[in-house]
């Protein structure tokens, strides 16, 4: 199944339309200046807006209870490999 076609101008015009493509659009679009204002996406300051966003686009459903805190903690990881890669660069 092609996910593009000729037909994909059309379908992406129809969801920003709909009700559902709106609010995605407004929820991507604070994620990404929240971003582009903070920086790093790593920061504990861009976390909440991360958490926020995927809780947005519905991930809080999809992964159930105790999403923030196991989200929370992949983040920690990743943050403590990314600072142990850039030590070690040094």
């Amino acid at each position: 199944m092609k996910i593009l076609d000729e037909n994909s101008i059309g379908y992406l015009s129809a969801y920003n339309r709909e009700a559902r493509g709106q609010r995605y659009n407004r929820i991507a679009r604070a994620v990404y200046a929240a971003r582009k204002t903070i920086g790093n996406p790593l920061s504990l300051n861009f976390e909440r807006h991360l958490i926020t966003g995927l809780k947005g686009f519905d991930m809080a459903r999809t992964m159930r209870d105790g999403f923030a805190d196991r989200f929370r903690h992949c983040l920690d990881g990743v943050r403590t490999e990314s600072a142990f890669e850039q030590a070690r660069c040094l």
